[in-house]
């Protein structure tokens, strides 16, 4: 027997149902925050040194909302404050807290 699963079942539901089951399954998919160790924010500062003095590319991993998320950009358009990273990207400007940084790699 090959049946349509849930498909047949979506024409009797309303849209706020589906958008209600949607939305439950995206925040499910969701993570917890993984905990950084001295050794990798070591590593992620010698790679952002390493990428300032070589004006190499870096890819940056953050954690946003409960997703890994990743960018990559220009380390001579990176400025380091005690709170922030910010990245300076064509006309944008984007900022991430210290502490949701994951990884930093160099290329």
């Amino acid at each position: 027997m090959n049946d349509r699963g849930s498909i047949k079942w979506t024409a009797m539901m309303l849209p706020e149902h589906v958008e209600y089951l949607r939305k439950k399954k995206k925040e499910s998919q969701k993570i917890s925050k993984p905990v950084i160790d001295a050794q990798q924010l070591d590593y992620m500062e010698q790679q952002l040194q390493f990428a300032t003095i070589n004006n190499s590319s870096i890819t940056i991993t953050y954690y946003d909302d409960g997703e890994m998320q990743t960018t990559t950009c220009q380390a001579s358009n990176i400025k380091v404050t005690k709170k922030h990273l910010q990245l300076n990207m064509d006309n944008d400007t984007l900022e991430f807290p210290l502490n949701n940084l994951l990884n930093i790699e160099s290329e």
